[in-house]
């Protein structure tokens, strides 16, 4: 359009003012008038105007012009239908043609002429019976019908008690069947899935209740290596310069009952007592060498911290001023199937072990030697304690240091170890395109029931994800309520077994996700309120966030995120939805121990002694 053109004047229309255009074309300036072929209200006749030209007042929509009652915000064309006694306004996304946003107003015109909106529109072929969305139109319509008779009863009966005279009336019968009505009710509520349980927040700190302590049988060993004269001779003697420059320059930092020195990785331990670590000498970057080449470990599993111990000589006066009490090394930052080595240089002295979970307390004992290398795995620490008890009151000793190596990961604190079924097979942990992302580490376990649950596979992680029932809950497998409350029994048994091998772990049940089957989500909407109360009463500490995010309208699984002809397994979308949500879950527990829990410390599991308490050797 020339400058000397004079601009159009924007017409006037019935229902609502000319409105801003989809937004791939908000860089011309648009002018909307009535369209003259279908009485369309969109933005038509666009021209680019020059500088000099007027701009036209541009006004959006009314909200109500569209059933969504809502605003597009210049995303979609306002199409009209054609039906003589309809001419019902819609968004185009609303009335399903969501490929006309990229339309020209020309096209659109076109488009639309005798274009019949959702309300006028009847299909005139029969839909299949087995189809799913006439299946989902029959359960919809069951359940309306349902209500209404329920709504229709309750209202009989109170109209009929209302007209009954003030004499004394029997009532007994009318009771029952009120008392029947109101079962009928809730389990007609309870086999809805529109809402799904979400575990509120506990108002207080979090606090575990207490459980009688399981019998756990370990086939871990406290200790799976040990070897003398490891060092060559210089190497050794390397070392050894290094430890007395240490003492002499009076490096080490004194502890309970010894001194320390760290090195690397930052390593905090209940009772801590080190300073701010140093990068590791040469010396002991060769020792590092010869340990992963000796006992093969991965690159990943090379050691980046070093903690040095030092127990003093002594006179047989004071036996307390050399000992480690009894602990295990269980802390977040350590990698769960890393190995834990100490090099121990100088006298010789006893490695006391002791059981957790046996019936009776089992112990164990290692005599180290100068020169001798002993391992320990990460998984070992759920199940053992570990110490140097003092020497017996008038020994003499003398000194020893204990070099401790140890691969420590910052981001292994949020680590994350998920025990599901088939629906999270699809979930890959590590760094690149289509995975969980570095910050988040950790591995998928699989368990296609609740009772292949392991607690003995979850140690070492931070973050526990129990995502399986799904199996369980089909439909050939329940023959009644009872087995659903049988199946949350055995999840409550496995639980207190994570909570006791995990007790600094944070635990998240995930609830079990509607299908596409709408007679199976009877059976997982009464599980999911089941275990949403069991661990309400049982386990507070345990999380179990809400998925609304992956149903429908209809309480279905969204038909969005499964795979193609599947009900109940997610597909790509979904899966990625739920890689979200575990992250989410992690980042929102973090935040809420943070700042409502008032930063808690991590806390020594029940009848165990830090580094820096005394030890219990009976």
């Amino acid at each position: 359009m020339s400058s000397k053109q004079k601009p159009q004047q924007p017409q006037q229309h019935k229902t609502a003012g000319a409105r801003s255009s989809p937004r791939n074309l908000q860089k011309l300036d648009i002018r909307s008038v009535n369209s003259r072929s279908s009485g369309t209200l969109s933005p038509n006749n666009l021209s680019i105007l020059s500088p000099d030209s007027p701009k036209p007042i541009n006004k959006k929509a009314k909200k109500s012009a569209c059933p969504c009652g809502r605003s597009s915000n210049g995303r979609d064309w306002l199409v009209v239908c054609s039906e003589s006694g309809c001419k019902q306004h819609w968004h185009t996304s609303c009335g399903n043609l969501k490929g006309a946003n990229s339309l020209t107003q020309p096209q659109v015109d076109n488009l639309t002429k005798q274009w019949l909106c959702p309300w006028c529109y009847t299909v005139p072929f029969v839909k299949p019976g087995n189809h799913s969305s006439a299946l989902n139109e029959v359960s919809l319509i069951e359940k309306a019908l349902s209500s209404a008779a329920y709504q229709n009863l309750t209202d009989s009966v109170v109209d009929a008690l209302k007209s009954c005279p003030p004499a004394p009336v029997d009532l007994s019968s009318m009771e029952s069947r009120l008392e029947q009505l109101t079962k009928e009710i809730q389990n007609f509520k309870r086999s809805s899935l529109l809402c799904f349980p979400q575990t509120e927040i506990p108002s207080k700190q979090f606090g575990t209740t207490v459980h009688e302590k399981r019998v756990l049988n370990c086939k871990e060993k406290p200790y799976d290596y040990y070897k003398e004269e490891f060092l060559g001779k210089n190497d050794l003697s390397c070392v050894i310069d290094l430890l007395g420059y240490l003492k002499d320059s009076a490096s080490f930092v004194p502890e309970n009952g010894h001194e320390v020195k760290l090195y690397g990785e930052p390593y905090s331990y209940t009772g801590s007592q080190a300073s701010e670590p140093e990068a590791i000498p040469p010396e002991l970057n060769k020792v590092i060498d010869q340990l992963c080449s000796e006992l093969s470990l991965p690159e990943a599993e090379r050691p980046n911290s070093i903690l040095i111990n030092y127990f003093p000589a002594n006179n047989g006066l004071d036996v307390n001023n050399t000992h480690l009490a009894m602990h295990s090394d269980d802390e977040s930052c350590i990698l769960a199937d890393s190995k834990i080595i100490t090099l121990s240089i100088g006298a010789s002295r006893t490695i006391a072990f002791e059981t957790k979970h046996s019936d009776a307390t089992c112990k164990e004992e290692l005599t180290v030697r100068n020169n001798s290398v002993y391992t320990m795995s990460r998984k070992s620490q759920s199940w053992y304690r570990h110490g140097v008890p003092p020497p017996p009151p008038g020994a003499v000793t003398d000194e020893r240091f204990s070099i401790t190596f140890r691969c420590l990961k910052k981001q292994f604190s949020r680590s994350v170890l998920l025990i599901g079924d088939s629906n999270t097979k699809e979930v890959i942990f590590g760094s690149g395109p289509a995975k969980v992302g570095q910050s988040f580490p950790g591995k998928r376990i699989r368990a296609a029931k609740v009772e292949n649950i392991e607690p003995k596979d979850c140690t070492g992680y931070s973050n526990i994800f129990i995502m399986c029932g799904t199996n369980d809950l089909r439909c050939e497998y329940i023959s009644s309520d009872h087995d659903i409350h049988c199946i949350v029994d055995t999840l409550k048994e496995k639980l207190i077994q994570v909570k006791q091998l995990c007790p600094r772990a944070k635990v998240f049940c995930v609830p079990v996700m509607p299908s596409r089957i709408p007679e199976m989500n009877y059976n997982i909407s009464l599980y999911n309120g089941l275990v949403d109360e069991m661990l309400y009463v049982n386990f507070p500490d345990i999380w179990f966030d809400g998925i609304y995010n992956f149903v429908d309208n209809s309480g279905l699984l969204d038909s969005r995120l499964v795979r193609p002809n599947d009900k109940i397994h997610l597909g790509k979308r979904g899966i990625a939805k739920l890689v979200t949500y575990l992250k989410v879950c992690v980042f929102r527990r973090e935040k809420f121990e943070k700042y409502m829990l008032g930063h808690p410390k991590q806390e020594s599991t029940p009848q165990e002694v830090g580094h820096s308490g005394q030890p219990d050797l009976s």
